[in-house]
């Protein structure tokens, strides 16, 4: 059974002032792309997170989970799936504080009509020291090992290409997957600042897919087509930043603050 599947950091960033709304566009953007499986990262429960649930997924066929990082002032990983497709076993949200070093994560088990289990991991790295980024990576792969059939999707506040291996790079990413016996999904391309890297070492890929198990992937790539939908929001159309002649550095391009995406959809299909 061939499904598609997609992840997006929606950029509410712990609403840290109470003024964040989820902008109608990513509620339409989800909405037209009508993937099977949906994994947003930098979810909050922002002022109008009740209607975007609504509209976005309960009225389109879908049922939904949630982390519980509120109470911390810390992202939510929300994951949706359709439910035609799938039924829900159970869940397993992990806690992310200021004192832990633990990722945003949420472990969703389901099981779909052909009687198979897949068990969904929405996943975001904290942006921390890059060993530590590397132990919370490490924590997820560990609890995700004696699941059969497994599709990560996550930004992974990973560095450029061309980084060295010491770092928090694809390299060390990919390290650990052969460590556990999973694949590791990279599109071409960078899913944040600018749509054309560089170079290809200094392209920034942070959002990728991970499998384990009986699931592989048969497409993925980054997607910007919702930046040239809106025009009034992403000024530069692909680009999230900028490089300004006046100020001699690149900036922020996008004229509002949090809570506008500033990645690219990672979307995908898989058969299991």
């Amino acid at each position: 059974m061939e499904y598609k599947i997609l992840e997006w950091n929606i950029n509410q960033a712990t609403d840290r002032y109470g003024r964040n709304n989820i902008p109608n566009f990513v509620r339409d953007e989800l909405i037209s792309k009508s993937s099977d499986i949906v994994i947003l990262t930098e979810f909050c429960f922002c002022n109008n997170a009740e209607v975007f649930l609504k509209e976005a997924f309960e009225s389109n066929g879908y049922d939904y989970n949630f982390t519980n990082n509120k109470e911390e002032k810390q992202n939510e990983i929300l994951i949706a799936w359709k439910k035609e497709l799938f039924k829900f076993q159970n869940k397993e949200a992990v806690k992310t504080t200021n004192l832990n070093n633990k990722p945003n994560c949420l472990i969703v088990n389901l099981i779909d009509n052909n009687g198979k289990n897949i068990t969904v991991v929405g996943l975001r790295i904290t942006i921390k020291s890059y060993r530590e980024r590397k132990e919370q990576m490490t924590y997820v792969l560990e609890k995700i090992k004696d699941y059969d059939n497994v599709i990560i999707g996550g930004d992974f506040n990973n560095l450029r290409r061309g980084a060295s291996i010491a770092e928090w790079n694809l390299n060390v990413i990919e390290e650990l997957c052969e460590k556990y016996n999973a694949n590791l999904y990279t599109p071409t391309g960078q899913s944040i600042y600018q749509e054309q890297g560089e170079s290809f070492d200094y392209e920034f890929p942070e959002d990728h897919f991970i499998t384990k198990g009986n699931i592989q992937m048969k497409e993925y790539t980054y997607n910007r087509e919702f930046t040239r939908k809106n025009p009034d929001v992403y000024l530069f159309k692909g680009d999230f930043q900028v490089y300004n002649n006046n100020l001699k550095r690149v900036t922020w391009s996008i004229p509002f603050g949090s809570g506008i995406p500033d990645h690219a959809i990672l979307q995908g299909k898989f058969e299991l």
